[in-house]
């Protein structure tokens, strides 16, 4: 099941059953075209997205422009 689809926002950002706290969980957002994406640094971020049929992971450093959050070509998409 991919993120976007979960219906209650606890069923993603739940901290881990080894007694981890909330902290540990990164938040859960989604951009413009409606991806689950969370960020791994203030300018890297993965993305959730499907394509053609497959589900893919992308991995990509962003730049900013105009106030606006924009994919640069530094990245990998994985299946």
């Amino acid at each position: 099941r991919l993120c976007s689809d979960a219906t209650d926002k606890n069923d993603i950002n739940t901290p881990d059953s080894n007694g981890g706290d909330s902290d540990s969980v990164p938040t859960l957002n989604v951009n413009d075209n409606e991806e689950t994406y969370f960020n791994i640094s203030p300018k890297k971020r993965v993305t959730i997205k499907e394509w053609e049929g497959n589900v893919l992971f992308d991995i990509r450093e962003y730049y900013t422009k105009a106030e606006k959050e924009l994919p640069g070509k530094k990245g990998i998409s994985l299946t």
